[in-house]
């Protein structure tokens, strides 16, 4: 009898792996971050010039994914000679800070409060796979790197073979995340 009741049980379990399936959740989350940085340099004696860049992080929104910035301030404990804002090649703000002929460690402060809310709620997607285009400002995101191997046979091959039947991008995606 013991060995029966192990065998069905091996069986129910098996058989849940073959079905296996992704469930979509309705509701949300949501999360208060409170961010503090505190950067200390020292420049060697001689130092003409020191400038210091900082990304300043945005307020975004998305169909899933809100994040709200505030209370956003840096400070210095030597204010820069100058102090400028830029927007990067790919849309990022920047600030960059410039000592001339620094004499002493300057420190600065970043603080900032980021409030997050996920939503959980089924997306509507026809968009087709595969993808026939990408535009051009995303084309860098999608580029071979070591962390990210777009390039391995392996793993190209392994994606190929995950998405042959998907007719729509969420389709690929839901493929991709059975697999994983």
């Amino acid at each position: 009898m013991k060995i029966m009741n192990n065998l069905f049980f091996m069986l129910i379990c098996f058989a849940s792996i073959l079905m296996a399936e992704n469930y979509l959740i309705n509701g949300g989350q949501e999360s208060q971050i409170n961010y503090q940085m505190v950067q200390k340099v020292e420049p060697v004696s001689g130092t003409n010039k020191l400038i210091l860049s900082y990304v300043i992080p945005e307020s975004f929104s998305s169909p899933t994914y809100v994040q709200k910035i505030t209370a956003f301030r840096i400070e210095f404990s030597v204010p820069p000679n100058k102090r400028e804002e830029d927007v990067d090649r790919r849309g990022n703000k920047i600030l960059r800070a410039t000592w001339n002929r620094p004499d002493r460690a300057i420190t600065s402060s970043i603080q900032l409060t980021a409030l997050n809310s996920t939503g959980l709620q089924r997306i509507k997607t026809q968009a087709p796979f595969p993808v026939a285009s990408v535009p051009s400002a995303e084309q860098a995101y999608l580029g071979n790197s070591e962390q990210v191997p777009t390039t391995n046979p392996e793993i190209v091959a392994l994606a190929k073979k995950l998405t042959a039947k998907s007719r729509t991008q969420f389709d690929a995606v839901q493929q991709i995340l059975t697999w994983v």
